[in-house]
């Protein structure tokens, strides 16, 4: 029905259906289906990915409550094909109590207009058998609407079992813990140099050993040469130069380094070199110990012992009188030592007496020696047993008669 304008035109009257040309109305059906094609195939490689990569997807219309879970999902989550998918603003019950919170105020971040909409957690869910699982919840909103019309129309994400990642993750953590209690327990400072770069870092126990705060040290190698006395240094070098030629198991060195306040610090350094595939040498980690003390008290038994030893020369220098004579028999002392004949011993056996001389003890002898306590025992036991003494003082004092410990 159309009415005449005063020019004789024709117009729509107002009961009348406005028509679309059909040009126009085919271009827009093209695009609803384009739209409509698009979001199947986006859907389409959103399950193709999981598959491929063994991820569960996700997917909710907030609009009109249509979701998707993928077989993945499903599986990762131990749950059947029936289990009925949570409103997206509740957070499920297979989430761990002891996450749940934190989960829940991620999620309300995810649908906050005003942030990016990204979530990306990981946490635990139990599974209806009671197991509990790690996993990884990775997803994205999208809006729709400008200013306070902006709002989330949809979630897209994916999850992953990483039970396995996680629990290497958390028993690493728990070794650390038990190495830092180790080192600090024994007062062991740590280094750990790049040999290609030379840079260094180290520890806090490391610094203050030296009296310094970890940032005064250079973090270089040349830093750390720096504070070696000079005298020393060709013993590290020795040190470093057979550990990487693979003549020693690890490195190992004692040398001095200069403490903050000027004075010197006996230090005892054990490390060991990584390789790569093609066997050079990458990185050197290692540890620090101050051994001051040892060796001021190895020096002053050294000292003790050398006394002894020239306080029994004299007195085996001595003349023997008639009552000594009577009590021990012609030409022995009361109580001398009964001194072996000629007894031929080894080279270890001498090793062995020279550093009893010294007053190292068995795990000190193994560790010299590069055997271990109880090879370093039995060394101990073969050696009385052959020169016929009984006790470590007679061991002692048979090395001093026979010139056998050089000081």
């Amino acid at each position: 029905m159309s009415i005449e304008s005063e020019e004789g035109a024709a117009r729509p009257s107002q009961n009348s259906e406005l028509k679309i040309p059909q040009g126009e109305t085919q271009a827009v059906s093209e695009l609803r289906w384009q739209s409509e094609e698009l979001h199947h195939e986006s859907e389409l490689y959103l399950k193709l990915a999981a598959q491929a990569t063994n991820l569960g997807a996700f997917s909710r219309d907030l609009k009109n409550g249509l979701a998707f879970w993928s077989p993945e999902m499903r599986e990762i989550l131990g749950v059947p094909d029936d289990y009925p998918d949570p409103p997206y603003n509740m957070i499920p019950d297979f989430i761990h109590p002891d996450d749940r919170g934190r989960v829940q105020a991620k999620y309300e971040r995810v649908f906050d207009p005003t942030g990016d909409g990204r979530i990306d957690d990981e946490h635990r869910i139990i599974r209806p058998d009671g197991s509990i699982r790690w996993v990884r919840l990775m997803g994205q909103a999208e809006f729709q609407g400008e200013g306070s019309r902006r709002q989330a129309v949809r979630l897209r994400g994916f999850i992953r079992d990483i039970t396995e990642h996680k629990l290497s993750e958390i028993k690493l953590a728990e070794s650390l813990h038990l190495l830092e209690l180790a080192l600090s327990g024994a007062e062991l400072g740590t280094w750990d140099m790049d040999i290609a770069s030379g840079k260094c870092a180290y520890d806090e126990r490391y610094s203050a050993m030296l009296g310094y705060q970890l940032d005064e040290i250079a973090p270089t190698m040349e830093g750390w040469m720096h504070l070696i006395h000079p005298d020393d240094l060709p013993v590290v070098n020795e040190a470093v130069r057979t550990h990487m030629a693979g003549e020693t198991r690890i490195y190992e060195a004692e040398f001095r380094m200069r403490h903050k306040d000027g004075h010197w610090l006996w230090i005892l350094s054990r490390g060991k070199i990584t390789h790569d595939e093609a066997g050079q040498p990458i990185r050197a980690t290692g540890t620090l110990q101050d051994i001051n003390n040892r060796k001021r008290l190895t020096t002053e038994g050294s000292e003790l012992i050398r006394r002894v030893g020239e306080l029994i020369a004299r007195l085996d220098g001595q003349s023997v009188g008639p009552a000594s004579e009577s009590a021990g028999g012609a030409g022995t002392r009361a109580g001398a030592l009964r001194i072996p004949g000629q007894i031929r011993l080894s080279g270890r056996n001498r090793e062995v007496l020279q550093l009893i001389a010294e007053g190292k003890t068995t795990s000190q002898i193994a560790e010299a020696l590069g055997v271990s306590v109880g090879t370093a025992a039995t060394h101990r036991r073969n050696l009385m047993r052959k020169l016929g003494l009984k006790n470590k003082a007679e061991l002692i004092r048979y090395a001093f008669k026979n010139n056998i410990v050089t000081l």
